[in-house]
């Protein structure tokens, strides 16, 4: 479930707009799991505008929202939303820090780790990344926690262009995002996109079972 700010609205032109826009992203999350080879389908089971608006910084009090606004849980528990995120505006130019997502750090699962924030402005791999987080997923190897050591993103060259994948941080040579999630078992443009050590696609694998359980 997509909850979005009322100045998001604006900021995207109104409400069809922002309900458009929830619905680019979850289809881009489906292309980054068919991407990887993971059989797993997301389905946008609901979008709603909220009542309050937070600031481009405002990603933790939007977390804090999703889980206390009665309006919002009461919501999730009607369209059984597994996962809820908030699209909050943003920068109009996506620098910076773009979302913010519960790290699941428990292969059960913990059914309040449920939530997301993504500015408005933001590319819809920057919400694939941040579901990556709700399933345990962390970022390329030495920034930030993960569920497993090998729970990590990676960089991976197809043809002449560096790629990072999308649990993954910017580095030099390696600026391009790629649909898909880290895997030694997963080639995209020719490269493989992960190894033993950066293995997402394992990660989201053995936790999704619990994940989808949370309503």
């Amino acid at each position: 479930m997509i909850v979005y700010t009322p100045n998001a609205a604006t900021a995207l032109g109104g409400d069809q707009a922002a309900v458009a826009k929830a619905g680019a992203w979850v289809a881009n999350l489906n292309d980054c799991f068919n991407n990887s080879g993971i059989q797993i389908t997301a389905t946008l089971v609901h979008v709603a505008r909220g009542t309050q608006n937070f600031g481009q910084n405002g990603h933790a009090d939007a977390l804090q929202a999703i889980s206390t606004d009665q309006t919002i849980m009461s919501l999730r528990d009607t369209h059984k939303a597994d996962l809820v995120n908030m699209m909050i505006e943003g920068a109009a130019q996506p620098v910076g820090t773009l979302g913010l997502g519960n790290l699941l750090m428990t292969p059960n699962g913990v059914p309040t780790h449920h939530t997301t924030s993504v500015w408005h402005s933001a590319p819809s791999t920057t919400f694939s990344h941040e579901i990556g987080h709700n399933h345990g997923c962390g970022h390329d190897a030495g920034n930030g926690s993960s569920l497993f050591p090998w729970a990590r993103g990676d960089y991976f060259t197809g043809g002449s262009t560096g790629y990072r994948t999308v649990m993954s941080y910017q580095k030099t040579g390696f600026n391009t995002r790629a649909s898909v999630f880290s895997s030694p078992t997963v080639q995209h443009k020719g490269g493989t996109t992960g190894s033993a050590n950066a293995d997402n696609k394992k990660c989201i694998i053995q936790t999704n079972p619990a994940v989808e359980k949370y309503r």
